[in-house]
């Protein structure tokens, strides 16, 4: 009662103009969600107008720069999945607009983030990386003030443990702008991420703690049935710890089982999440396919993955709605579903064998690839993900590579170091087996990988030596002319930048000769360029002149 009191009275202080927020951190199954909610329904409940976003974080996006932030805001401008690029844009005007922001570079920098394309590039707008991430950033802060200008806003991030690096840069900043509009902004998260959040004087952080006994025996017996036995009681606070979800789930395991003494208990939460999945007979199928899917889930999904129909579909979704494991997005352009709690989700997916997972991870890239073209295009790190859990490493990586390269070009050198490291971690590069293929895409990642740690950490890091190290013993290996110039190409560039020169000079002759036999004018004159820099660099003036003026 105390932490609701603590939300409504901050709420009152959004609502007058004291823009708040809450952190409320616990761990999973505690009270995070269950608390919330109470929150919105109290306000809903009450005749003032108001607004809300709710931003939903997943391991599914934990490396994809804003991407829960960006599918609230679509949803909030009413852009369908398949909306065309003409409306997305139409879209992107129009909110610009309302801002009072500039359309260039506000337009196509947002529409590109909003259609989960690549942005245009810092070079091409004639900006450095940093002012393109302000623009965004700014452009998202003008619309969080907006639509508290429209109504006092209750901005809802969930599971922020999940945020990608950018999304959490951009919580730190909105908090710190929040004094003076009508926001409370609300992040729930698990207690490890405490340290990422910063301290403002407008911050209050609430840390969910397991019930005492007492008030575990009431949330038991306000369970449907109501567990009657003593000793059933005992044995629940025995294995619940005090958290809420887990009390709940036992309790309602012992009233299904009669609930008097002697009731034959689950001996974990595990077993009881199981027992809930085998409850709900053919649609448990469903369960486990939308555990693959992720976080949300579509029947436009299920149904093909399933081989099921329409009307099948629709009754399965009902009953796993009336068992309380899923529960309909609010707010979504079409019709989707969630797992009412994380916990449920990874009890499905932790009941499908092995082989069927992998099948089922197969299924999901190719049909996602295939039938929805646009998000395969915005989220490559998630079709990457499937691929890699269907054991097609090849695949993975060369996606995850996508996505970095995409991260790069956004700013968003923390998520491209997570890109590179998860497919770098199942590629086979290092294996004296591995093929020319893999020992390429290896080395364009591991200078993918050296780009952001030189962002991140400077060209004098260790890890940053390390990395271009990595990519130069690869390169060894690697005898296709085109495409090993643009590797060899950036490998020299860091050494012209950190030393020794006569690596630098090295790569460089090296690149002369990959230009030489590939044949083509435009590499000749770059390699000759490269060259003479490089030359020029070291005091060997006239042979670097000569160079440069070929």
């Amino acid at each position: 009662e105390a932490e609701r009191a603590a939300l409504a009275a901050r709420w009152q202080r959004a609502v007058s103009g004291e823009g708040q927020a809450v952190c409320v951190a616990g761990e999973a199954g505690i009270g995070k969600s269950r608390l919330v909610l109470a929150l919105r329904e109290g306000i809903a409940a009450g005749e003032a107008a108001h607004e809300e976003l709710v931003v939903a974080c997943a391991p599914q996006t934990a490396t994809s720069a804003l991407r829960p932030l960006v599918l609230a805001l679509r949803r909030t401008l009413g852009l369908a999945d398949a909306a065309r690029t003409e409306e997305v844009t139409a879209a992107v005007v129009s909110m610009v607009d309302q801002l009072r922001l500039p359309r260039h570079p506000a337009v196509p920098l947002l529409a590109a983030l909003l259609e989960g394309g690549d942005l245009p590039s810092a070079a091409a707008l004639d900006m450095t990386p940093e002012a393109v991430r302000r623009v965004v950033f700014d452009a998202l802060l003008a619309f969080v003030a907006h639509k508290a200008e429209q109504g006092p806003l209750l901005l809802l991030i969930e599971d922020l443990h999940w945020a990608d690096p950018s999304l959490l840069a951009f919580a730190r900043l909105l908090i710190e702008q929040l004094r003076g509009q009508r926001v409370l902004l609300i992040a729930t998260h698990r207690p490890e991420l405490e340290a990422e959040i910063g301290d403002q004087p407008h911050l209050l952080r609430l840390a969910l703690r397991p019930l005492p006994a007492e008030q575990a025996r009431q949330v038991i017996s306000s369970g449907a049935g109501a567990a009657r036995g003593e000793e059933t009681v005992r044995a629940i606070l025995a294995r619940c710890d005090g958290v809420p979800r887990f009390l709940e789930e036992f309790a309602r395991a012992a009233a299904e089982r009669g609930g008097a003494a002697g009731t034959e208990m689950p001996d974990t939460v595990a077993d009881v999440l199981e027992s809930r999945l085998d409850a709900v007979g053919e649609a448990k199928t469903t369960a486990q396919i939308a555990a693959v899917l992720g976080r949300e889930v579509t029947p436009a999904l299920l149904e093909p993955l399933s081989g099921l129909g329409a009307a099948a579909m629709a009754q399965h979704l009902e009953t796993l709605v009336g068992a309380g494991l899923l529960v309909p997005t609010p707010g979504a352009a079409e019709q989707a579903y969630a797992f009412r709690h994380a916990v449920l989700r990874e009890a499905a997916y932790a009941s499908l064998r092995r082989d069927r997972r992998r099948i089922l991870h197969r299924a999901t890239a190719e049909l996602i690839t295939r039938a929805n073209p646009d998000l395969a295009r915005a989220e490559p790190e998630t079709i990457a993900l499937h691929w890699a859990e269907a054991g097609e490493a090849l695949r993975a990586a060369a996606l995850w590579r996508v996505a970095a390269a995409r991260a790069l070009g956004a700013s968003a050198n923390a998520e491209a170091e997570r890109h590179v490291r998860a497919a770098l971690a199942v590629l086979p590069a290092g294996r004296d087996d591995a093929g020319e293929e893999t020992r390429l895409l290896a080395l364009q990642l591991t200078l993918q990988l050296g780009s952001a740690l030189t962002a991140l950490r400077g060209y004098a890091a260790p890890e940053t030596f390390s990395a271009f190290e990595g990519a130069r013993h690869l390169a060894e290996g690697v005898t296709d002319a085109a495409a090993l110039y643009p590797a060899i190409s950036g490998l020299k560039a860091f050494y012209m930048v950190r030393g020794p020169l006569g690596e630098a000079r090295r790569l460089g002759e090296r690149l002369l000769s990959l230009a030489e036999r590939a044949g083509e004018p435009a590499l000749l004159r770059d390699a000759r360029r490269r060259m003479g820099w490089c030359l020029t660099s070291k005091g060997e003036l006239a042979e670097g002149e000569a160079l440069l003026r070929r």
